[in-house]
């Protein structure tokens, strides 16, 4: 039983429904059953109805442009679903149908011409005893094409949910469609109004560019369109060591490198050593670079950020910078080469010893010997010995 009914047995025979049904309208099948011991028992099905008002949801007023084909629904509540009629004075291009569903159409195309309104009167009808009445005001208007595409700058970041709105204008109000490839999980849904959402929570795997291409089209040419790129963003993060240390004097070089989508740019902030840079390179990468001056021998400390503008990301980075190393200067002198001049080996001569056999003045007789003389010669010449010297 409906909410709010009962059913009472009156005892004599019969029995009554009653009460006052709360809730919405519907039918309500029921069997009663009456029995007086005798078998069989006699029963009865039947449908209660519990009818609710009609009313009319749909818009008060309507824009029809001339040369194109206009349409207009009408929209009810109430159950049974209410009988839909209408009162008024249309051009004879448009028609009004009750399409026995509780909803109404009215359609046609108005030719070019003088601009007109229309005044009617939406009536809708059910068992309830009640009517719905709506003043409807058709209004005709000269056709526009599709223009003022509005394509925002559509940002999202992964397992975030994000949506954006795209519009244009024209007479009649255009519908709105895309074509291309949406992160999975993504919905473009036109509004009916001129817009349309575009709206999801991208995967922890999306991030990229989506280009689509956007469409406006209200049967007015020519239609409008324009390419909107969906940018799925990941964080940035820093993903290079956080020290540089034992430079010498000779220059160095040091890579920043990151993640995320897209590519971050990168600045720092702090005290660089004397002739040492930082370059963002523009593709996610920074370079640090230089030769240290004397008397630079430090530590620095500098702080990397990396943005792009899903966030930003920072990183506390120390430079160290090692005294410059003693240098030994050594001198060599070079000597002239000692030149050795070989002088010919001197030959001596040996002569023979004479003995002298005693006799004239002087005395005893005896035998003096002579000792042979040794002469050196002082040149390279050997004197030959002549034959029969003594």
């Amino acid at each position: 039983m409906p909410a709010g009914l009962t059913f009472t047995d009156n005892g004599n025979g019969t029995a009554t429904i009653a009460g006052t049904a709360t809730g919405t309208g519907a039918s309500y099948p029921l069997t009663v059953t009456a029995n007086n011991g005798l078998t069989p028992n006699a029963t009865q099905a039947f449908s209660l109805i519990v009818a609710s008002a009609p009313s009319i949801t749909s818009a008060a007023t309507a824009l029809a442009v001339q040369t194109v084909l206009f349409t207009y629904t009408v929209t009810t509540t109430g159950y049974p679903l209410p009988i839909i009629t209408e009162t008024g004075t249309l051009p004879t291009q448009l028609k009004f149908v009750d399409n026995g569903n509780g909803t109404a159409t009215i359609s046609g195309t108005i030719p070019n011409g003088t601009l007109r309104t229309y005044s009617l009167s939406i009536s809708a009808t059910n068992s309830s005893g009640s009517i719905a009445t709506l003043p409807l005001v058709i209004t005709e208007a000269k056709p526009v094409a599709p223009t003022n595409l509005t394509l925002p700058v559509a940002d999202f970041t992964v397992n975030q949910l994000g949506s954006v709105v795209v519009s244009a204008t024209g007479v009649p109000l255009p519908a709105l469609t895309e074509v291309g490839a949406m992160p999975l999980d993504f919905s473009f849904t036109d509004n009916g109004n001129g817009t349309a959402t575009i709206s999801g929570t991208p995967a922890s795997t999306a991030a990229g560019s989506y280009p689509i291409t956007i469409t406006a089209g209200n049967l007015v040419l020519p239609n409008a369109t324009g390419t909107l790129t969906i940018v799925v963003g990941q964080a940035p993060s820093i993903t290079n060591a956080n020290f540089c240390g034992d430079l010498d004097w000779n220059g160095f070089t040091f890579a920043v490198t990151t993640g995320g989508y897209p590519a971050p740019a990168l600045g720092e902030t702090g005290t660089l050593p004397s002739q040492v840079t930082f370059v963002d390179n523009g593709n996610g990468t920074a370079t640090i670079s230089g030769t240290p001056q004397t008397g630079a021998a430090s530590s620095y400390q500098i702080t990397i950020t990396a943005i792009n503008g899903t966030s930003s990301t920072q990183q506390t980075f120390t430079i160290d910078v090692s005294p410059a190393a003693t240098t030994t200067t050594t001198t060599t002198t070079t000597l002239p080469t000692a030149t050795t001049t070989t002088l010919p080996t001197a030959t001596t001569t040996t002569l023979p010893v004479t003995t002298t056999v005693g006799g004239g003045g002087g005395g005893g007789g005896g035998v003096a010997p002579t000792t042979p003389l040794t002469k050196p010669h002082s040149h390279s010449r050997v004197r030959p010995e002549r034959s029969g010297q003594r």
